[in-house]
């Protein structure tokens, strides 16, 4: 698995899946197994499972049961359960899990179909930030930052789509991205998704210091040249048909 790796088990989870799925992490194998031993005294099976990496957080694994809701809420704290009780390692976990019913299984949607919830997240910002309290504020700077990180990956991603860089985070990797295009637009982009960025840290971590209006007016700001200058180098460097 790499990072944004994808894959789809539609027929569930065999010992070569485990390999697909863990490659040579020994301790994300060992995860698997107790979460799925944890499935098989429950008398449940996997029947199907979608396995990502999307970050550097290691594996992501959507198990899916024949279940109701309930029932995979309580086996999922049971999985927790397990993992704790035999995982000793200071380290971030190897693997993680989710647990869903079959029912909820549908493959990704087509990267188009994404940008009406970034553009909705935009616009829920610029709404949050004129809400009047502190809250408002801080969730306005989260959905600046994420619209506009989907936005510009999705702007990349269609321009000039490159293997993605597994030495970085995924902010990293969209900002080196930008940089090397290495002109002054694409840098500009970056050193605005980076402002945006320490708002939303500030926002989702820092609670000592206030987010008052001020830092909302700068939000402001660089929301609305963030997206203007985006629009404009995406035109630029659309081809025409």
């Amino acid at each position: 698995m790499t990072k944004e790796n994808r894959k789809y088990f539609e027929e569930g989870l065999s010992e070569d899946a485990f390999g697909d799925i863990c490659g040579a992490d020994t301790e994300a194998l060992r995860r698997l197994r107790l979460g799925i031993a944890v499935l098989a005294r429950r008398n449940f099976n996997v029947v199907k499972a979608a396995a990502f990496s999307g970050t550097e957080a290691g594996i992501f694994l959507d198990l899916f049961i024949d279940a109701s809701l309930d029932d995979c809420t309580m086996l999922a704290v049971q999985i927790h359960e397990e993992l704790a009780r035999h995982s000793v390692s200071i380290l971030p976990p190897a693997l993680t899990f989710a647990l869903k019913p079959l029912s909820s299984f549908c493959p990704d949607r087509q990267p188009q179909g994404c940008r009406g919830i970034t553009q909705g997240l935009m616009h829920e910002a610029f709404r949050l930030m004129h809400g009047g309290n502190e809250i408002d504020r801080r969730l306005a700077a989260s959905c600046a930052y994420i619209g506009a990180y989907q936005e510009t990956r999705r702007v990349l991603d269609l321009l000039w789509p490159v293997p993605p860089n597994q030495l970085m985070n995924r902010h990293e990797a969209l900002v080196w991205r930008l940089r090397r295009h290495r002109s002054f637009e694409a840098r500009l982009l970056a050193e605005l998704l980076s402002s945006l960025r320490r708002l939303h840290d500030g926002a989702q971590y820092d609670f000592l210091t206030p987010f008052d209006g001020d830092r909302a007016f700068m939000l402001g700001a660089f929301m609305a040249q963030f997206r203007d200058r985006l629009s404009a180098f995406e035109r630029l460097h659309t081809p025409f048909a």
